[in-house]
């Protein structure tokens, strides 16, 4: 069987969308896979790059500080009470009908609630500061003033930073990754960016986060031209509909528990550890973090346009190409970034001691090999995720993160007291593990993704698994005999040789190659333009 090729969409235009619809193509898909993978990956190096200096002149303490702020953004998020994906959802659903119209009617809809949301969060943030860096964190005293202005400064951006949500998702919707990376990349690069120039001109934290606020407004600005662009519709008026409302909080409300649920597993372990051990340890555990998910780029370049492609396949009713898209997307993260895992785990001391020391290596090349070998789980989860979320049943995964965090805590808590920051790791490990496993027996039961023996042979699933599995075994010889890390250059490229014979077809080498060329046809539209 091959890729798939096309899902055919009705010809349709109307207000918001003119020209004709498109469609869900293999060459589109590749297409947006290597967008998100140049528009996460440039900001990924230049973070890889600025962070060793600003942590040197932040120090540890204060960069441990800095990136709980960072965590903070992220949780807040939940107010927007999951409508930032019920847009992407809807858009894309309605697209999918060939309803080009209802596009105004749920983003200005969305964008209305997300701010109103956005300022009862500031409100929030501003009234528990006191009790979490006073209380809950142990900051050392110099720094206490300048956390608690800096936790209530990045409050004040929770509005702009739900209401951008809601744009990026009507772009998601339409597959218009181009402008998303774009800006999105921007804002990514500005993140790791201001911290390094704020310091170096002599800021301290209160000043380098108001230049992150700073930042999001005219983030939200560009991403307020490019959908009224993109939507034309939206420049007659706002249009809020009442009667949008209950499917959009119905479906949002569920994605709600996961986007409370989902962050705090992700980044509890941190508070974790900065309260059990101390914050110097957050910092040895957050350097090997970062560089496993900015890793995280490599299979999040597929995975962001699964989640808009599956929701415009529910809206066909098309559930043979939303199998079709599982069942490949699966195969290639096992043989795209399995390993990318195995190269980590061999190559984590050396990487640690380049990038951030001997001091920060000693202390944290245990987690970074755990986490290394878990990453590709994280991957799949995702896929799986993406797949139960896109077919309207946010539900089940809302459950599934609360059973999670109400085994993960005291797993983490038992984990870090016996074994610091490596006992972490490991419990992260196992709630990752666990969290494949119960995905994808949903997206078996629920999703209808069965397969038989033939039809996973056909696929190249099993072919692939056994490839990385080859490929694990020659990195744990390399591991166990102390050879030279770039001894794993010998099994990669037997990897290499075995995926090309026996997992991939020509036509899947055609499709990543479609992708390339819409890709370098576009920049040469724009230089030509220009």
């Amino acid at each position: 069987m091959n890729p798939p090729e096309t899902t055919n969409v009705p010809s349709r235009t109307g207000p918001d969308q003119p020209g004709p619809a498109f469609e869900i193509k293999a060459g589109l898909l590749a297409r947006n896979t290597i967008l998100n993978l140049l528009g996460l990956g440039l900001p990924m190096l230049v973070g890889i790059l600025a962070m060793p200096f600003t942590i040197r002149l932040l120090g540890t303490e204060r960069f441990g500080i800095l990136s709980l702020v960072w965590v903070v953004v992220g949780y807040l998020a939940f107010f927007d009470l999951g409508l930032g994906r019920a847009t992407t959802k809807f858009i894309a659903e309605s697209l999918g009908r060939g309803d080009a119209g209802e596009v105004s009617r749920i983003l200005w809809t969305t964008v209305f609630f997300q701010t109103v949301l956005g300022l009862a969060g500031t409100a929030v943030l501003a009234l528990g500061t006191p009790l979490l860096v006073d209380r809950i964190l142990r900051i050392d005293p110099r720094y206490v003033a300048e956390a608690r202005v800096s936790f209530i400064l990045i409050g004040v951006s929770l509005p702009v930073v739900l209401a951008s949500a809601s744009f990026r998702g009507a772009l998601e919707a339409r597959q218009r990754f181009d402008l998303v990376n774009i800006v999105k990349g921007t804002s990514s690069t500005l993140n790791y960016l201001l911290p390094l120039a704020g310091v170096a001109v002599g800021f301290d934290l209160r000043g380098i986060v108001g230049m992150l606020v700073g930042s999001r407004l005219v983030i939200l600005a560009a991403w307020i031209i490019l959908c009224l662009r993109t939507f034309p519709g939206l420049r007659r008026g706002v249009r809020v509909r009442k009667e949008n409302v209950p499917r959009l909080l119905k479906f949002g409300g569920w994605i709600t528990v996961s986007n409370v649920v989902r962050p705090a597993l992700n980044y509890l372990d941190r508070f974790l550890i900065g309260s059990i051990v101390n914050m110097t340890a957050v910092g040895y555990y957050v350097a090997p973090y970062e560089i496993v998910t900015k890793a995280g780029i490599l299979p999040g370049s597929l995975v962001l346009t699964l989640f808009p492609s599956f929701s415009h396949l529910q809206g066909r009713e098309d559930k043979g190409r939303a199998k079709t898209l599982f069942s490949y997307a699966v195969k290639y993260l096992i043989i795209g970034i399995g390993p990318v895992s195995v190269v980590l785990v061999v190559l984590a001391r050396p990487i640690l001691s380049v990038w951030l020391g001997p001091e920060f290596a000693r202390a944290s090349t245990p987690v970074f090999q755990i986490m290394a070998a878990g990453f590709l789980l994280t991957a799949l989860a995702d896929v799986g995720l993406a797949l139960i979320q896109g077919i309207g049943r946010p539900d089940l995964t809302a459950k599934l993160h609360t059973a999670e965090f109400i085994l993960f805590v005291p797993l983490a808590w038992l984990f870090i007291r016996r074994w610091g920051i490596t006992g972490a790791a490991a419990a992260w490990a196992a709630r990752v593990a666990f969290d494949v496993l119960a995905l994808y027996a949903m997206a078996w039961k629920v999703g209808d993704m069965k397969f038989g023996r033939r039809e996973l042979l056909e696929r190249g699933i099993p072919q692939g698994a056994a490839a990385l599995g080859l490929l694990a075994f020659g990195g744990w010889l390399i591991q166990s005999l102390h050879m030279t890390p770039f001894s794993i250059a010998a099994p990669l490229a037997g990897f290499a040789v075995v995926c090309a014979v026996f997992v991939l077809t020509k036509q899947e080498i055609s499709w990543v190659r479609s992708g390339l060329a819409q890709l370098l046809a576009g920049v040469q539209r724009r230089r030509q333009g220009a």
